[in-house]
């Protein structure tokens, strides 16, 4: 069996899946907002105002911090996945067209990953379907 050169490789990510930098915790903060019933719909104007103060501190609980988030899809439902900085680095290069060589070494050369976990990533990555195909 003939292995594929890497240098030729490029990895195509499914369309459902988004690359985010933010300087929130996004997740964090709707994991609060959906567990504290946040995204009910209000059924009249006293039930909106009675809950002001409680929309609120949930606001107030969005913490300032850099993270790196994929927002994916399966069956239909939106999960979203925190990011190591390695880990969004290679999956925007794969995004915009690196193959997979060219991705590796501009994880190398950069000193935000532990190239140890490298294989982890892409064995979850393939188990969560964020790659479409090979081109």
């Amino acid at each position: 069996m003939r292995k594929a050169d890497p240098a030729a490789i490029r990895l195509e990510l499914q369309p459902h899946l988004t690359l985010l930098q933010l300087g929130y915790e996004v997740d964090a903060f709707l994991i609060k907002l959906k567990h504290g019933d946040g995204l009910r719909t209000e059924a009249s104007n006293a039930m909106k105002a009675r809950r002001v103060g409680k929309k609120s501190s949930v606001k107030r609980s969005l913490r300032s911090k850099g993270i790196f988030l994929a927002v994916h899809r399966h069956h239909n439902t939106v999960y979203y996945k925190r990011l190591e900085p390695g880990q969004f680095r290679l999956l925007t290069a794969f995004q915009n067209g690196a193959t997979i060589a060219e991705a590796c070494e501009l994880l190398a050369a950069s000193s935000e990953a532990d190239l140890a976990h490298v294989k982890n990533w892409f064995e979850t990555w393939a188990a969560l379907g964020w790659f479409c195909q090979l081109k």
